[in-house]
């Protein structure tokens, strides 16, 4: 699945930096955006479950939506309610899924399509109404059911309710125990009863947002307070340093894998935290995700990760060897070329010249990328030279200095030059060039020779066909052009 969807990315990557730039660490990780026009139009996702390398599964407004990495699909349910949370069995070869007062479970029929189940519909009326089904799990061949206000417990073709007298926000199963996060602290399941998790009954004044696996006991996350580690016996804060940032913006939801935890919040998009090395990385609409209200967020088995949002889906490339400058809507338009060059990285689009320090510098979120005044519009390429970088541009050759550019001939429009030997006078520049726009009208090829302290430029007249290839012919320049 993840070649179909990285496939354009590493393209990019490999045609706009490889050539001329070293990939950065600390620069963006590629996000690929999924609008929700794509799966059937259904808004928020509140659940995600990866299943092998093969499938996705989400938990969304319109239904359970399948992704193939190419294909999307949507199965509503029953009573057509919100799908709330999502479980990918790879025991019982079920996709298990929880709705509004209604779950049960989908699995292949004679042909191979999905078919849906529903396993609620058999539930006494005393706990048939148990409303939203945040979460589902599954430990030693029993299923758990999490609503509201109780959970519902599946063993051997049984349903037992275990009441809780508090509301429930959140759970999930470690090591094989139950934990749930509730307005009354965190609870765990023994049995089929419910009790308090030693050492944390200052959690009670918090809201629990997730429990993960940690050490020898659990993280609790909390939507404005930080994170706790409780081993069972005590609690003490698990301090990351994005405190603050977590306060300001409401964590909602939560992932791990590894040494890896992802933070969903509701204003400000995902944090990843670096358990080993206390790295933090923010992601958000500012570097390429679509909306920064995140609902949920997964790991997948390449340790890259999705994450479900208020409209739409997104896919962040964390174990990608390539990563981006800018995204949208932060956009300095289409990449063609680039190049690192006295302190300054350069970056040619189709909107002109643009330069950041290098390295990259930031201006809060954002790198601090400028344009180069007069280099607006088409940039082909950059060419170094000897000591001097080129800019080919639609408008002609420029040559670069600094956060300038200065035009050192009069023709319209320029796409490769290269450096050729064997002149007495030393060929220092040259390019091939065109005039016109649409189909290109060519104008041959320009030679720029250094006597001295003066450049003299000849321009050597071809016919009207296409060639990229650069070529020293007679130890004279010869250039392709566009």
């Amino acid at each position: 699945m993840n070649k179909h969807i990285l496939s354009f990315y590493l393209f990019f990557c490999l045609f706009l930096f490889l050539p001329l730039v070293e990939v950065i660490a600390g620069w963006n990780s590629f996000i690929v955006n999924f609008d929700k026009s794509v799966y059937g139009k259904g808004t928020q996702t509140w659940q995600i479950a990866p299943y092998d390398d093969k499938w996705v599964y989400f938990a969304n407004k319109n239904g359970m939506v399948q992704f193939d990495g190419n294909v999307w699909n949507v199965f509503p349910l029953n009573n057509a309610s919100d799908v709330r949370s999502v479980l990918a069995s790879a025991t019982q070869k079920r996709i298990y899924v929880g709705g509004i007062n209604e779950f049960g479970y989908y699995e292949p029929d004679a042909d191979g399509s999905l078919a849906y189940h529903c396993m609620s519909d058999t539930l006494e009326s005393s706990v048939r109404f148990l409303g939203n089904v945040w979460g589902i799990h599954e430990t030693d061949n029993i299923l758990y059911f999490q609503g509201d206000g109780c959970v519902v417990k599946y063993l051997n073709g049984k349903y037992t309710a275990i009441e809780m007298n508090a509301k429930i926000d959140c759970s999930n199963m470690v090591n094989g125990i139950l934990y749930i996060g509730t307005d009354r602290g965190v609870w765990l399941l023994v049995g089929n009863t419910f009790f308090p998790l030693q050492g944390a009954d200052a959690l009670a004044s918090k809201r629990i947002r997730g429990i993960i696996p940690y050490k020898k006991g659990v993280l609790v996350v909390t939507a404005y307070s930080g994170l706790y580690y409780c081993d069972g016996r005590t609690m003490e804060p698990f301090i990351t340093g994005a405190e603050e940032f977590m306060r300001e913006n409401e964590v909602f939801c939560v992932a791990k894998k590894e040494d890896k935890i992802a933070l969903g919040t509701i204003h400000k998009g995902l944090l990843l935290i670096d358990c080993n090395t206390m790295q933090l990385k923010y992601f958000n609409e500012n570097n390429g995700l679509r909306n920064n209200t995140v609902l949920s967020v997964s790991f997948d088995s390449t340790g890259n990760l999705w994450a479900g949002l208020d409209s739409g889906i997104d896919y962040v490339c964390l174990s990608s060897p390539f990563t981006n400058l800018y995204s949208y809507p932060y956009s300095y338009g289409t990449g063609y070329t680039a190049a690192v060059e006295g302190g300054y990285l350069y970056l040619g689009t189709n909107r002109g010249l643009y330069y950041t320090s290098y390295p990259v510098k930031m201006n809060g979120d954002l790198p601090d990328i400028r344009p180069i005044p007069q280099s607006s519009g088409q940039v082909w390429n950059l060419c170094r030279i000897g000591e001097e970088l080129f800019c080919l541009h639609d408008r002609g050759i420029f040559l670069v200095n600094g956060t300038s550019v200065k035009r050192v001939t009069d023709i319209a429009g320029a796409w490769c030059c290269q450096l050729v030997a064997g002149l007495r006078t030393q060929c220092r520049a040259a390019a091939g060039c065109r005039l016109g726009h649409g189909d290109p009208v060519h104008s041959g090829v320009c030679a720029r020779a250094r006597r001295g302290e003066r450049d003299h430029r000849r321009v050597h007249r071809r016919g009207r066909y296409v060639s990229r290839a650069c070529a020293a012919q007679n130890g004279a320049f010869s250039a392709g052009v566009r």
